[in-house]
């Protein structure tokens, strides 16, 4: 063990993520700024994320490819009664792991970024008596995306609500799931802060060199609309698609970019075909997320169709740190942190999200201003140092 990782403080963090896309940001966001402020992280997990600065325990597979693909392979096409009974014997592995990882190391506290029918670290928590900071994207009671099974619905909300009340803190990432925990589960406001997700400006604070950008050319003296995420149902890139037909035809300069790929790519792309899109939609496919800057500089306008009521998109945050004005629909998540800046409209309401989009399109300086207002907001406020520091307030 190196010099640097005996001289900081070590933390055990926990997730049970395969640590792909916004979950994997996320949790090396988190990761580095505890480093920064002193604090090594020890990093238990069913997967490998590529952590910075952090030590990493694997549990399940030393091969990080093959693990993870056992994990998607699971998740995707086990029967979600007998994978929900896998989340709960998951915990034997994590408890053993981190108990060994606690024995051995002078464990400052715990950060378990939280899943249902997640005990492990909480156990921990209580059976050596070191504090426990739980980050919360969803609970039971979120109407998630996956359909939980029914028959363990009470036993998943008797065991999280246990859960909560013995936590020293939590982290939440929107106001809505601060008032659910408040109003369902009887938790103290006084242990709950709520840290929506943030951007790391090491990434999105930098000048951007543009020369790579594949389709740099295409995108010379258009006016840009653009999306970054991945093409599910639940984003609303039909609707995207839509309210950009309406004004195309009012604005021949205007073009729109495209960014990622999901299994509604092929029923996006059928879609601009049949609305004669195709000169005037371009699709980059999935691009890496260090990348990512080089593409949303070239937008004038970036776009979050849809989102739901209790979680805090990222594309937002790293929109506003490269000064790029949005146009993202009415969910409280997304309202509390627009503070000004940023246009709403209403949620899955065509006509709305066109005059939004339009609004900046006829108001080029209020789109400079708004841009600037949200990277001014990303230094300040909604960045992953700022979240530690949060975090840590609660220990």
């Amino acid at each position: 063990m190196s010099l640097e990782m005996e001289d900081k403080k070590k933390y055990l963090y926990m997730h049970r993520t395969q640590g792909k896309g916004v979950e994997g940001v996320h949790i090396n966001g988190i990761n580095n700024a505890m480093d920064k402020l002193g604090y090594k992280g020890i990093i238990i997990s069913p997967s490998r994320v590529v952590e910075t600065g952090a030590t990493t325990i694997v549990n399940t597979e030393s091969n990080p490819k093959k693990g993870s693909s056992y994990l998607s392979f699971i998740s995707k096409w086990m029967p979600e009664l007998i994978f929900e009974i896998l989340e709960m014997f998951s915990n034997i592995f994590l408890i053993r792991s981190g108990a060994s990882v606690i024995k051995n190391n002078d464990i400052q506290f715990i950060y378990e970024r939280y899943a249902i029918f997640g005990i492990a670290g909480v156990y921990l928590s209580q059976k050596y008596n070191i504090p426990i900071v739980l980050e919360l994207n969803y609970t039971s009671k979120s109407n998630l995306v996956r359909k939980r099974a029914k028959l363990f619905e009470p036993l998943a909300y008797y065991v999280e609500k246990k859960l909560f009340q013995y936590a020293s803190g939590i982290a939440v990432v929107s106001t809505k799931l601060k008032d659910q925990l408040i109003d369902k589960y009887s938790i103290s406001e006084k242990k709950i802060v709520v840290t929506p997700n943030g951007c790391d400006l090491d990434i999105f604070g930098r000048l951007v060199d543009e020369e790579n950008i594949v389709h740099k050319k295409q995108l010379e003296d258009k006016l840009v609309i653009g999306f970054v995420g991945g093409f599910y149902p639940w984003h609303g890139l039909d609707l995207l698609v839509n309210a950009f037909e309406v004004l195309a035809k009012e604005h021949p300069n205007i073009l729109l970019l495209l960014i990622g790929d999901g299994p509604e790519h092929e029923n996006i792309s059928k879609l601009v075909q049949q609305k004669q899109l195709a000169e005037k939609v371009i699709f980059t496919g999935k691009i890496n997320h260090h990348e990512l800057p080089k593409y949303i500089y070239k937008f004038n306008i970036a776009v979050m169709p849809n989102s739901n009521e209790y979680g805090s998109p990222m594309k937002i945050f790293e929109y506003m740190a490269l000064r790029k004005p949005y146009v993202a629909p009415d969910y409280p998540p997304i309202v509390e942190v627009t503070e000004g800046q940023g246009k709403i409209f209403k949620k899955n309401d065509l006509e709305s999200f066109i005059s939004a989009l339009e609004n900046y399109i006829q108001h080029p300086q209020m789109m400079e201003a708004d841009g600037q207002k949200g990277r001014e907001l990303i230094k300040t406020k909604y960045n992953w140092m700022e979240n530690a520091k949060h975090s840590l307030s609660l220990l």
